[in-house]
């Protein structure tokens, strides 16, 4: 029994020196890592400024491409000129509208800036809330004065406006501390962390940082059902859910009344589909019906008609678009993007 104790004991104190080894050479070799977020006090983090990177990169079929990813001294995607006598155009969001996985030119709204006369300005940040997009907003639309404003929305917007949500989250619980909405419209601050130490020793380990994203891939890719986005497929109590549902609205109201005091007409499209229900609209399309906003085009509906067809429309991680995917974008909302510009010009 002692020698069985001696042999486990001995074991594990060998796993424990080999995992040291790893960490430690992990540590010497790697290279730093891109950067393309950085901690915000008030938005609780924002897009990484000043970045110029040139990359090699495979999409979700593995193809290889090149792209070039930049952002300026405010981490915007596209900063036009403000002094522009054409209209101005100012897109918000998140990961879709950061788009790391896409070319400064062939971005979508990069793509409808050169078919359509507007001056752009784009800023997305991945993992943002409605709340932190509209706190965002508030500060640049006085300087930027654009005419139109447009809410790119994705599904998990509802799980991040929510602690309660984004706390119970597999999938996109972003692990920071971030500004979130209560029902009476107040702002708080707090970190959805499930587990801080855990997540504190995973942030500081070479070796848990590499294996664990690729634990979550395999994970995903066995899922029965693949999904854009996994998160609608995440159970959560309905009154949660209800609640965030509320929450987003508020969210949206902020945006709305920022857009109203800066002349600005608010339009928003959504990146991604929900799974249907019996209803016969989505909990997004209700929102936007409730807040009188426009939603431009059926931008999923036009992804999954080429994926349908075999075309891949997806980066790396099979849920942002390559360049394609952004080339549809561009295409599904051009037309009615238009007609809200012109019309916002003459007002």
């Amino acid at each position: 029994m002692k020698s069985l104790f001696q042999n486990a004991l001995l074991f594990v104190l060998s796993c424990i020196v080999t995992l040291g080894i790893v960490e430690i050479g992990m540590r010497f070799f790697s290279k730093k890592g891109l950067s393309y977020l950085q901690s915000d006090s008030y938005l609780g983090w924002t897009t990484q400024r000043n970045s110029r990177y040139k990359l090699a990169k495979v999409d979700g079929c593995g193809q290889p491409y090149s792209l070039s990813y930049t952002t300026n001294k405010d981490g915007f995607r596209r900063f036009g000129d403000t002094a522009s006598i054409h209209p101005k155009v100012l897109f918000i969001g998140d990961s879709f509208t950061q788009a790391i996985d896409a070319s400064d030119d062939s971005t979508y709204f990069s793509l409808l800036s050169k078919q359509l006369a507007f001056k752009v300005f784009a800023n997305g940040t991945g993992g943002h809330s409605t709340l932190q997009e509209a706190m965002q907003l508030e500060q640049v639309i006085d300087k930027i004065k654009p005419n139109v404003v447009v809410l790119q929305f994705c599904e998990n917007d509802f799980i991040n406006n929510s602690f309660e949500l984004e706390k119970a989250s597999i999938y996109h619980n972003n692990q920071q501390r971030r500004p979130y909405l209560n029902l009476r419209g107040e702002i708080y601050y707090a970190n959805p962390a499930q587990n801080s130490l855990a997540r504190f020793v995973v942030n500081h380990s070479k070796l848990l940082s590499f294996l664990l994203p690729k634990i979550k891939i395999l994970l995903e890719r066995s899922s029965a059902k693949k999904s854009a986005n996994q998160a609608q497929y995440e159970s959560f109590k309905p009154e949660d859910y209800r609640q965030a549902e509320k929450i987003t609205d508020l969210g949206i109201q902020k945006i709305k009344l920022i857009c109203k005091k800066n002349n600005a007409t608010l339009v928003s499209f959504p990146v991604d589909a929900p799974v249907r229900t019996t209803q016969t609209k989505t909990p997004y399309e209700l929102l936007m019906q409730q807040n009188g906003i426009e939603i431009l085009g059926n931008v999923p509906a036009a992804i999954a008609k080429l994926e349908r067809a075999g075309i891949c429309c997806r980066a790396k991680d099979e849920a942002h678009w390559n360049h394609l995917g952004h080339r549809v974008c561009a295409q599904t909302l051009m037309n009615r993007l238009q007609f809200v510009i012109n019309h916002a010009a003459k007002q």
